[in-house]
């Protein structure tokens, strides 16, 4: 949030997956290089409620050093 790369940075709901993208309706959502979880049912989910939201993926930063299945051992 402070690299100011970014309008606004929010978390997601644990009961709805697609609250905040209802509620903040983005032009884009940035996705982690290994973020899989229902990724592939954003697109439809973008049509249904009417949105052009593009799907980025950002590239993995030092992954051998920071990988959160390394930082959690």
């Amino acid at each position: 949030k402070s690299s100011d790369i970014a309008d606004k940075v929010v978390l997601g709901s644990l009961t709805d997956k697609y609250a905040a993208i209802k509620k903040y309706r983005p032009d884009l959502i940035a996705l982690g290089y290994d973020q899989k979880h229902f990724v592939n049912e954003l697109e439809s989910e973008f049509k249904k409620i009417k949105l052009k939201t593009k799907i980025i993926r950002l590239k993995p930063f030092k992954p051998k050093k920071y990988k959160s299945s390394i930082l959690k051992k």
